[in-house]
């Protein structure tokens, strides 16, 4: 069901810094704090369903007020609208081009994982921790090019449980391909026994 095509169009989303986000070659605004949290945690699990109930744990947590899932509701409204940049909603269907999708009582942000900025660093430092003792050389341009990819705190202008959890295990991940990158330097160092 995945709506971006071959030529990779499609939404793309900047998590690793400030929260920015394109879409058919235009810069977005993201909207609202809480807009932005939506959209974070919908790109962050790109394609995959997200609850109802789980948005308004990650936007509030504890501090949900009585009206937030119809405030989810609008976030996600307004996602849709700004991603369609203008389409009607039958225009987006017929082109193939609605990336926000309601799912039971969920949404669903169709995204390729690819365009995700974060989601591209994980799957990078991963690769490059795999392949560390094989081939350091690749392993250290994989590490580069996720490293490459920040621009300041992750989810910089983003609110919510959710993006504070989130901003603290990609930061992890973050000094985690650090040390990963210099490891084979500092080894070389070492004296030997």
């Amino acid at each position: 069901m995945l709506t971006v095509n071959e030529a990779g169009h499609g939404p793309r989303i900047a998590a690793l810094g400030p929260l920015r986000a394109w879409a058919g070659g235009f810069a977005l605004h993201p909207g609202s704090p809480e807009q932005r949290a939506v959209l974070a945690m919908l790109a962050l699990r790109a394609g995959r369903p997200v609850a109802l109930g789980d948005l308004v744990d990650g936007v509030w947590g504890a501090e949900a007020p009585a009206d937030a899932s119809g405030a989810v509701r609008a976030c996600a409204l307004r996602i849709r609208r700004t991603l369609a940049l203008g389409r009607t909603a039958r225009e987006c269907r017929a082109s193939g081009s609605l990336f926000l999708h309601l799912v039971g009582d969920g949404y669903v942000l169709e995204i390729d994982p690819e365009r995700v900025d974060a989601l591209v660093f994980e799957r990078l430092i991963i690769r490059a921790a795999r392949m560390q003792w094989r081939s350091a050389g690749e392993s250290g341009e994989l590490l580069d090019r996720a490293l490459a990819l920040w621009s300041g705190t992750a989810l910089t202008g983003v609110v919510g449980p959710f993006a504070a959890a989130e901003r603290l295990r990609l930061e992890r991940l973050r000094l985690s391909a650090i040390e990963l990158a210099v490891l084979p330097s500092a080894e070389l160092l070492e004296p030997t026994r």
